[in-house]
């Protein structure tokens, strides 16, 4: 089974006390790491993974992160969105 190598924390995007947008938080990077071969970092805010967001908690991944296989994970760095390639 792969994996990128990161921790998160789920957080809810509120407005006017709806919730707009479901992210998770990177907050560590395991050094070595798929995830800082890609150069993600903690602090990103992770919007998808392999298409999958987090409008309904933390998306099951089981599937897609086989060993090797490429994803795109969608971040939000300083107020810009951007596609990384992450190799599980």
């Amino acid at each position: 089974r792969g994996q990128i190598g990161v921790t998160i924390e789920n957080d809810l995007e509120m407005r006017e006390g709806r919730v707009t947008r479901s992210t998770a938080e990177i907050a560590t990077v395991e050094p070595g790491s798929p995830a800082a071969a890609a150069g993600l970092q903690a602090g990103d805010r992770l919007i998808s993974i392999a298409g999958r967001d987090f409008s309904n908690g933390l998306p099951r991944l089981g599937d897609v992160l086989e060993p090797g296989r490429r994803l795109i994970v969608r971040i939000a760095r300083a107020g810009l969105e951007r596609d990384v390639p992450v190799t599980a």
